[in-house]
């Protein structure tokens, strides 16, 4: 197993050794009313953000999100209405410098809600040459056009966060026509469709799925979908539940030892 543990960029080799300090919340640099803005990842180093919907729409209403209630829980796609003024933006934060490693299409709910991302992406890349990430929650995944269109992405990000139906319920509260089954299969098909680099967000929460048995079958669930990665973080410190409490930083360390032979890292809340 590779266990890698974060601090401040990527990934480091640790050759077996484990090291733990405290990162520090991710700096963002934007202009206000702006829809991009520069951050440091605690995975990607530095980004560019996009965040592609002026407000939230996910099929899920997480009860750690930090962003608040998803108010419009939704599976229909809508069309990223703002593309002129993202271009526009990019190209303003591409003439300072130091520039982005990587571009990250997230921002409020889930951005694969997103149609015509495809199209949306190869824009991106064509005028900036810098590799894109999508960060999703992975609740559309067994929509086909959906599919279709993250295919575009350097990176895909999804969550994974329970590993049965009743805990799925519990934390991810999806939409009715995303039951667990349906779920889990589409984030299935869309990784042995998608060549690019696959990473799986876990979030633990103490009490709820940060057990030892519960982390032992989402280490099961991750041998099934073949991540590329994993990155482990826990609730951020304004979650929409004051039931989603935390779990401190030397058990998340510990549970990342379930994962066998697959990259693991343990980053701050909200640091992806």
């Amino acid at each position: 197993m590779k266990h890698l543990m974060a601090s401040g960029i990527g990934f480091l080799g640790l050759s077996g050794k484990t090291l733990s300090h405290r990162a520090p919340e991710p700096k963002t640099e934007g202009r206000k009313n702006s829809h991009c803005y520069r951050r440091q990842s605690s995975v990607f180093g530095r980004t560019i953000e996009i965040a592609a919907l002026p407000s939230k729409i996910c099929p899920f209403d997480c009860i750690y999100c930090s962003q608040g209630r998803t108010l419009n829980r939704s599976v229909d796609l809508t069309y990223i209405t703002i593309q002129k003024n993202i271009i526009h933006e990019i190209k303003s934060l591409l003439s300072e410098c130091p520039a982005p490693e990587y571009i990250v299409i997230s921002g409020k709910g889930d951005p694969a809600v997103c149609a015509g991302m495809a199209s949306f992406i190869g824009t991106v890349k064509s005028i900036t040459g810098i590799p894109v990430v999508v960060i999703s929650c992975g609740g559309l995944f067994w929509k086909s056009n959906v599919q279709k269109e993250l295919l575009a992405a350097d990176v895909v990000v999804a969550s994974l966060d329970a590993p049965d139906k009743t805990l799925f319920q519990c934390i991810n509260r999806p939409i009715g026509v995303v039951p667990f089954a349906r779920f889990l299969s589409g984030m299935m098909e869309f990784r042995s469709s998608f060549k690019g680099e696959f990473i799986l967000r876990m979030t633990l929460l103490d009490g709820i799925n940060a057990i030892e048995a519960e982390v032992k079958k989402l280490a099961g669930l991750a041998t099934r979908v073949s991540p590329s990665k994993i990155v482990i973080q826990t609730a951020h410190k304004t979650p929409v539940e004051d039931f989603a409490f935390p779990v401190e930083r030397t058990r998340l360390e510990c549970f990342a030892g379930f994962f066998k032979d697959v990259q693991t890292q343990v980053i701050e809340a909200h640091t992806l």
